[in-house]
């Protein structure tokens, strides 16, 4: 796994969003990249790749082993 973030501003008061989107995914891979913002101003991005888990398509979770 890796994932990168960068900071552009500091957040403020109020409501702030975040948008994530899957870019690619393979069978054991996937690729997402986000935004986080405040009243159309950008706070901060990210992206990362991620491997699946074993169990991780279960809604409640990966059962503890």
């Amino acid at each position: 796994m890796s994932m990168n973030t960068h900071f552009m501003n500091p957040a403020q008061d109020g409501l702030i969003r975040v948008e994530a989107h899957l870019i690619s995914r393979g069978r054991k891979m996937f690729f997402v990249e986000a935004r986080i913002t405040r009243e159309d101003q950008l706070i901060a991005t990210g992206a990362g790749t991620f491997r699946y888990v074993l169990g991780g398509e279960n809604e409640e979770g990966v059962p503890l082993v």
